[in-house]
């Protein structure tokens, strides 16, 4: 717990007359806008310069927000520093497991300014602002397949980045070394330490002018008269029997999903009280939203006050009047290290909830699900004389549908938020926006239309990478009161001159060339109210603006004529067989079940569903670590595709278990008039449930092709291929050809023939693993350690050249070689037979921990390698 030094006690407290609070007030107010200004001209990076994704607050000596937004980021930090607190110091934190949850990921770096007048604490000055880069595993730092906290970049703990005044620039310097681009850094945290300064200083001039007294009474008043208002508001609305509300996160970037998070409501007397039992347990990517109960007691705040009389200035003096409870390692109380990158999706999706809650007694002050959440884009690469670009910007999309009126279109989650203009990306990044529009009939029908979502058209120019963070692409944002859902995300990404791929709402390392486009699709806000209350004019203008088509007007009951206007006749007639043909309307329209959303995810999205994070096809904990690999095997597989070939007994089973162990959707090709994989497919599936058939004829480049298309038909984007060859013969040696060398030939043709196929369907950051069993063993049957070095090399030689090949397409291309047992090096056939099939040397566990590994993202920086395994070692094969 901190220590704040004071050389002197505060002063009493006085009555503060009403004008001269009003003044005091808004001049806090003021002084809040002159902080964000203060940052928006000293920023360098667009998403504080341009998005304004920052939070400023001031508070009073306890560390209460008088005025802000995003609720106090004191009191965190104070239960949580352990060290005293001086005049001249300034703290800096990015690490949300230090702070109590003030902040909530490493992005976030946050100043906070103890404001001293003659040795007397008078309040704090504090604010945050995201960061476009802290390091970590991708550009952005935001990986959406991370497992931990240390993935995600450099992490602060709290110091005094000024002690008495005097700056600690090594450590600065220190935690610039860690980022990407470190001029944007550090003129984007001296800004926000100069915004803190202009509110340290005007709150000295108030104190200077009023007296310290009048004005530390009067942020006393500011409080206490919220107490009062939020009191009332609470004892009016809130009921004393519990109300119920869930919504989910669709997905956790591994492929997981959906998340519930459940909060149900109460009141005590004139406190009201918000239990989050019924929340899912925390995920194991990092969709995790560390939530501190101060920050929620803020959000309740806002949406009492905005929903119910958004007269009332909010800051904390409710809190009181609150009582947060919070399941054990949930989805908002993860434990250390849970990744953290993507809790934006959360933090939404609480907003969601509260709304879903807060209007169940009175329906009409109900609104829809909204655009909750902040879509990020990132886009970094390098020019062609090697200059470093990167882009982070956060996307806009449909709120919804009220009892005052329609969702505005194309918004953003916070209030404070501006668009970057097209003209500042196309002057500053290597692309051109194509298009920039509301995407028509996305907005919930209503008698109050959800807010439209928008589309953004990204044509690339330079070769990159991107990331994305997303999420409604599974379930539906809600309508209410009869109003219907709105539409889902999509991002599809249009290669030039190589076909649409459909990208997954959490994604990252997707390689983009010169001349694709990305097609950047939001969600739209929930309707509000019954659409054929709607008046057919109102519909009309719509369709005249492109809001709605003429097609959507029907869910209205409008028919718009050939002419351009309404049929009213057709519309009457219309409105009366709807009526009498739906089922009655509800307070809440979720959209369907999550059952029948699974069930028909790939046909509507082109994406696999996710698996249930609670139900079969949970990965399993990673064995103790039997190779050097096993421990990492896991990372980025949940969700996947993966195609093995040749699963039919020992390796290729084992490699096929081990990916759907780890969450990949694995996928054999089954020759039908063999009952080998059918069966191999039921072991995987009765173990793992994850794994398909797929009819194919792999003996020639046109049957690799027409299988792979099937699977790319059935189950969406190809992210992994096994590679395994046909069989050259059996152990003792029956080999067809020139012998040893002409099958060796054969097989690595075979391989060959599987890996160009895969590789036009793969997507950026997908692997291919070359398992090459059947190729060396027969080598080595046959003709020894010489012929087993020949094989090694053959196949070390070919994925070097398939991996310079397929790299600049983000495609990696690793083998795996299964060796003679530790110990075997001088023995001849009969021995090594006797302990391990010559076709099949090497612990099968082992050999796929090591496939597993390749084939994840945790190995994103490994291509163009062969690795032996020997008797559960694994070591990189140099030839």
């Amino acid at each position: 717990m901190a220590s704040v030094v004071q050389t002197r006690s505060a002063p009493a407290t006085v009555e503060v007359d009403p004008v001269t609070l009003d003044i005091i007030e808004n001049a806090l107010r003021n002084i809040r806008e002159e902080m964000d200004a203060t940052l928006f001209r000293t920023a360098m990076s667009p998403g504080i310069r341009e998005q304004h994704d920052e939070f400023p607050l001031i508070t009073d000596r306890q560390g209460r927000m008088v005025v802000g937004q995003f609720g106090s980021f004191i009191h965190g930090f104070l239960e949580a520093y352990d060290g005293e607190i001086r005049d001249g110091d300034v703290f800096f934190t990015s690490d949300p497991y230090h702070c109590g949850g003030a902040i909530s990921h490493a992005n976030d770096w946050l100043i906070l300014l103890p404001i001293f007048r003659d040795g007397l604490l008078v309040g704090w000055s504090s604010m945050f602002g995201h960061m476009t880069d802290v390091g970590g595993k991708v550009p952005g730092s935001l990986p959406t397949d991370a497992t931990s906290i240390y993935e995600e970049g450099v992490v602060v703990p709290p110091f005094r980045l000024f002690r008495a005044g005097e700056f600690n620039a090594e450590a600065f310097e220190v935690i610039l070394n860690q980022v990407r681009i470190p001029e944007w850094n550090r003129a984007d945290l001296n800004g926000v330490v100069a915004g803190c300064r202009v509110a340290a200083r005007r709150v000295l001039e108030l104190c200077d002018r009023f007296g310290e007294e009048t004005y530390l009474s009067a942020l006393d008043a500011l409080l206490d008269r919220n107490l009062r208002a939020m009191r009332e508001l609470i004892t009016r609305h809130i009921p004393t029997e519990p109300v119920t509300f869930a919504d989910y996160v669709d997905d956790d970037g591994l492929g997981r999903g959906p998340f519930k998070l459940m909060c149900t409501m109460w009141r005590e007397g004139d406190r009201v009280v918000l239990d989050w039992t019924g929340t899912s347990p925390q995920a194991t990517g990092p969709i995790n939203y560390y939530l501190n109960k101060n920050i929620l007691k803020m959000y309740f705040g806002i949406y009492m006050i905005m929903v119910f009389d958004p007269q009332v200035l909010w800051n904390d003096g409710f809190y009181p009047l609150v009582d947060v409870r919070y399941p054990e390692r949930s989805l908002l109380t993860p434990e250390r290290p849970a990744a953290l990158s993507c809790r934006t999706h959360a933090l939404g999706r609480v907003f969601d909830v509260l709304g879903g809650l807060l209007g169940q007694q009175q329906p009409h002050f109900l609104n829809g699900a909204g655009f909750s959440s902040s879509p990020h884009l990132m886009y970094s690469g390098r020019y062609d004389n090697g200059d470093w670009f990167q882009l982070y910007q956060i996307g806009f999309g449909g709120v919804p549908g009220r009892r005052v009126g329609d969702g505005p279109d194309g918004h953003s989650m916070w209030p404070s938020f501006t668009n970057v203009p097209n003209e500042y990306l196309e002057r500053y990044y290597p692309l051109r926006i194509e298009r920039y529009e509301t995407v028509a009939d996305s907005g919930g029908a209503g008698l109050h239309r959800g807010g439209n979502a928008v589309e953004v058209a990204y044509r690339f120019l330079q070769d990159g990478e991107v990331s994305i963070h997303d999420d409604r692409w599974f379930t539906y944002p809600w309508g209410v009161n009869g109003g219907q859902p709105g539409a889902r995300s999509r991002k599809l990404l249009e290669r030039a001159g190589r076909g649409v791929e459909v990208l997954p709402a959490k994604c990252d390392r997707v390689q983009v060339r010169n001349g694709d486009l990305l097609r950047y699709i939001t969600w739209g806000g929930g309707g509000w109210g019954d659409p054929l209350e709607r008046d057919p004019e109102n519909v009309w203008v719509d369709v005249a603006r492109g809001l709605v088509s003429a097609e959507g007007a029907q869910r209205y009951g409008v028919v718009i004529g050939a002419d351009g206007s309404v049929d009213a006749v057709a519309t009457d007639r219309l409105r009366d067989k709807i009526r009498r043909t739906r089922p009655p309307t509800t307070t809440f329209d979720l959209g369907p079940a999550i059952t029948e959303l699974r069930e028909t995810c790939l046909a509507e999205t082109g994406l696999p569903a996710p698996l249930d994070p609670a139900g079969p096809g949970e990965p399993a904990e990673p064995a103790a670590s039997r190779s050097v690999t096993s421990e990492h095997a896991t990372g980025g597989l949940a969700g996947k595709v993966a195609v093995v070939t040749g699963a039919g007994t020992g390796l290729g089973l084992a490699a096929a278990a081990a990916l759907a162990e780890a969450g990949a959707t694995v996928v054999l090709p089954a020759d039908p008039a063999d009952r080998q994989p059918a069966e191999v497919a039921f072991v995987v599936a009765r173990a793992i449930g994850a794994a398909a058939l797929v009819d194919a004829d792999l003996s020639g480049a046109d049957g690799v092709t027409d299988f792979l298309d099937r699977v790319h038909e059935r189950c969406g984007r190809l992210d992994v291929v096994v590679a395994v060859p046909p069989d050259q013969g059996d152990q003792n040696g029956d080999l067809s050809g020139d012998g040893w060398s002409g099958a060796l030939d054969g097989g690595l043709l075979g391989m060959l023939r599987i890996v160009r196929g895969a590789a036009g369907r793969l997507g950026s950051g997908g692997s291919i693993v070359c398992l090459a069993s059947s190729l060396t063993g027969a080598a080595f049957g046959q003709a020894g350690r010489s012929g087993e070095a020949a094989a090694n090399a053959a196949v070390l030689g070919l994925v070097r050249s398939l991996a310079d090949e397929l790299g600049p397409h983000g495609i990696r291309v690793n083998a795996v070689v299964p060796g003679l047992l530790a110990g075997s090096d001088e023995v001849d056939d009969g021995k090594v037979a006797e302990r391990v099939p010559l076709r099949r040397p090497g612990d099968p566990v082992d050999v796929a921990a090591v496939v597993r590994f390749l084939a994840s993202g945790d190995a994103a920086y490994v291509t163009g390698q062969s690795f032996v395994v020997d008797g559960g070692l694994s070591s990189r094969l140099a030839v």
